[in-house]
């Protein structure tokens, strides 16, 4: 995808990649009411505005007032987002200032100056994870992303700065403190934008897949989704398999799945090899089954779970059974790579 995307930057007449990015602003549209809860027309409404909108913004004359809409908004209220946490009041105009002007400035910009500055965002990211890893200690919003750490953010800013000024040096006549400012600010802005996305995108993933389930299961689903909603209805936690407990996508859910007591009640969690990490949260959650799939069978381990009133399962086989149990009506699937692969399509 991202090769084809760089092909037709730099190679499609700037009308057919702009008539291309109308493609783009529609699909992320309909992304984006998929978060505001949108559904059939209203959804398809919602991404035809928002295209409507983006062909309206393309042939305004001076741009400069959505280009600074767009950046007080990410300055002021996406951080403040970030510490309440994602309301769904105002997301869906939210989601114009979040597209249009970003889709703009990637129809207008020079193609190398549109590469330059998504390299940006990728450094500081990657500089980010590695700093994450090697030296983070402080949570920068447990509560959205419990894996990112202010020493993450701080390395991914410094990675973003030396790549910024990598590419100073072969600017001639630069400016360089507002320069650094600028690339400084774009790194902070981007590393805010993730989160803030994901503390809405995290909930929304509580609500179910947005896939349609394949014709053979349809029926099934049907089944459970009617159950889930009668146990909602009747004030009933739904259960709720989180498989991949012990990353920051599981520490996420069960964060939700705690604030929503009456709405999820934990059924199964898993992990690979983390045996104390999973235990603890057993401890915390009291979930009916727990998964090591990346452990041989332990008597020892299988009493510890017992005295939490867990039955502890091992193997990788033992995840396709607690996606696919009867009894669990919504299944977190947040293991990394293929290896969540065959519990996910166990439960399809």
């Amino acid at each position: 995808m991202i090769a084809a995307l760089l092909a037709a930057l730099f190679f499609l007449p700037r009308p057919w990649f702009a008539a291309l990015v109308v493609l783009i602003v529609a699909i992320a549209g309909s992304e984006w009411a998929r978060l505001c809860r949108l559904e059939g027309g209203a959804a398809w409404l919602y991404a035809a505005a928002m295209a409507f909108g983006f062909v309206v913004l393309y042939n305004t004359t001076p741009l400069e007032p959505t280009f600074l809409l767009a950046a007080l908004f990410w300055i002021v209220v996406a951080p403040w987002w970030l510490r309440r946490g994602v309301q769904r009041q105002g997301l869906a105009v939210a989601g114009f200032i979040v597209v249009l002007p970003a889709a703009v400035a990637f129809a207008i910009l020079a193609p190398l100056e549109i590469l330059l500055i998504l390299l940006l965002v990728w450094v500081a990211d990657t500089g980010a994870y590695f700093a994450g890893r090697a030296w983070g200690r402080r949570k920068l919003a447990p509560e959205i992303s419990p894996g990112k750490t202010w020493e993450g953010a701080i390395g991914g800013t410094a990675a973003a700065l030396l790549y910024a000024i990598i590419l100073g040096t072969f600017i001639e006549g630069l400016s360089w403190v507002p320069y650094l400012l600028a690339a400084a600010l774009l790194a902070v802005l981007s590393i805010v934008g993730q989160e803030a996305g994901r503390g809405e995108g995290q909930r929304h993933a509580l609500a179910g897949s947005w896939r349609s389930p394949r014709p053979d299961r349809q029926r099934d689903r049907g089944v459970a989704r009617r159950s889930a909603a009668l146990a909602l209805h009747e004030g009933i936690g739904v259960n709720l398999a989180v498989l991949g407990a012990t990353g920051s996508v599981g520490a996420s859910t069960l964060d939700v799945a705690a604030r929503h007591p009456d709405r999820y009640k934990v059924f199964a969690l898993s992990a690979n090899g983390s045996a104390d990490a999973l235990l603890k949260l057993c401890r915390a959650h009291k979930p009916r089954y727990a998964v090591l799939s990346g452990v041989a069978e332990s008597p020892g381990l299988r009493k510890e779970f017992s005295r939490e009133d867990t039955e502890l399962l091992f193997g990788a086989k033992a995840l396709q059974d607690i996606a696919a149990h009867p009894d669990c009506k919504v299944v977190m699937a947040a293991i990394v790579g293929a290896a969540g692969l065959p519990s996910t399509l166990a439960r399809w």
